[in-house]
């Protein structure tokens, strides 16, 4: 009896110094450590297939005609970029737009992130990604080309674009993990810096059958000469008849 008593605590006691190793081991397994980051509009060109961190800040650097600019709002760290989530496709955004003299076509690509990204509940990012066509003058740099596309709010940072967000501006955030982000779709809009003859949609002047301004006045002097050769013409007959 005394033996089976014995021989179960030792049992009993090496399942409790196993469980005790076990627990260690867990506390001792590295735990993924959260990492510096912000949360803020990122700057971006395209390189014809990706999206690339633009190598200077918006207002030093000029990007050249057929260029693909890109911004996107989210948190990230430096070693994890968020990108726009379409890509820059330059022929779809500027395909309505010709080149102009002293002038060079830049397409910008806007993404204002997930609600996730968001500042706070009240910033709502409107879920798309969009892409504008400018018109500018060939020595416009990249903060000139944003200007013209929507407003921009800035505090040395460009902290706002089209008032998204409302406030803040680079704010330090802990990232624990970066989300997978999915593709979406371009949503081009209407260009900027073209006439409005050329905006996609507006169509083109329809010829028409009505007379000009300057037609009515022809028409109306045509009436007036046959009339006068009319009256010449009566009254040449009736003299002849008077002589007669």
């Amino acid at each position: 009896m005394n033996r089976t008593i014995a021989h179960a605590r030792r049992a009993l006691l090496a399942v409790i110094v196993a469980v005790a190793a076990l627990a260690g081991v867990i506390a001792q397994a590295p735990q993924a450590a959260a990492e510096d980051g912000y949360r803020y509009w990122a700057y971006y060109q395209w390189d014809g297939s990706k999206w690339a961190y633009a190598q200077k800040a918006a207002d030093g650097l000029t990007p050249a005609d057929g260029t693909v600019e890109g911004w996107r709002f989210a948190q990230a760290t430096s070693n994890t970029p968020r990108v726009p989530r379409a890509a820059g496709d330059f022929n779809q955004i500027c395909a309505d737009v010709q080149p102009a003299e002293g002038k060079k076509r830049v397409a910008v690509v806007i993404d204002q992130g997930t609600p996730e990204d968001a500042p706070s509940p009240a910033d709502k990012p409107n879920g798309e990604v969009q892409g504008t066509c400018v018109l500018i003058e060939s020595d416009a740099t990249g903060a000139a080309v944003l200007d013209k596309v929507a407003p921009v709010r800035k505090e040395k940072l460009t902290c706002g674009i089209d008032g998204y967000p409302a406030d803040g501006c680079g704010g330090a955030v802990q990232i624990n993990s970066t989300p997978a982000d999915a593709t979406l779709p371009l949503t081009v809009q209407n260009p900027v810096g073209v006439s409005q003859d050329f905006v996609p949609g507006n169509g083109s002047p329809q010829a028409t059958n009505q007379p000009t301004s300057a037609t009515g006045p022809i028409v109306v002097g045509a009436v007036i000469v046959v009339a006068l050769a009319g009256g010449a013409l009566l009254l040449t007959r009736r003299n002849k008849k008077t002589q007669a």
